[in-house]
């Protein structure tokens, strides 16, 4: 006899905005989207498992291309919100503030004084 343990958890995840910290919203938006099971989508599309029929594929990516919209300030939403393929949207956002920029750093200079 198998018994399936399912839990609900509740996450909550800040939007992210360019003073917020990338790294540990990345992580965050990671966490979240496998566990609604959404992450799948953010790899290739041909990677996606060949039980599911194109419906269920474009309902996942949608899925997930909304669920990372939600968590994004409209400044950080107009940077990216022309590409509609969700594993470029991600890219896009890991790209934009991933990066070294002045805004990153300043931000990480801020954290150093307030400490």
């Amino acid at each position: 006899m198998v018994i399936k343990v399912t839990s609900t958890m509740k996450f909550d995840v800040e939007k992210f905005n360019s003073w917020n910290n990338f790294n540990s919203w990345h992580i965050k938006m990671h966490t979240l989207l496998v566990q609604q099971y959404l992450f799948k989508a953010l790899k290739c599309v041909d990677n996606l498992t060949k039980r599911m029929d194109d419906e269920e594929k474009e309902d996942l990516i949608e899925h997930a291309h909304n669920a990372i919209q939600f968590y994004l300030f409209n400044e950080n939403l107009r940077k990216v919100v022309k590409e509609i393929i969700v594993t470029r949207f991600w890219t896009n956002l890991e790209t934009l503030y991933m990066t070294k920029s002045l805004i990153n750093q300043l931000y990480l200079k801020y954290q150093l004084y307030i400490l």
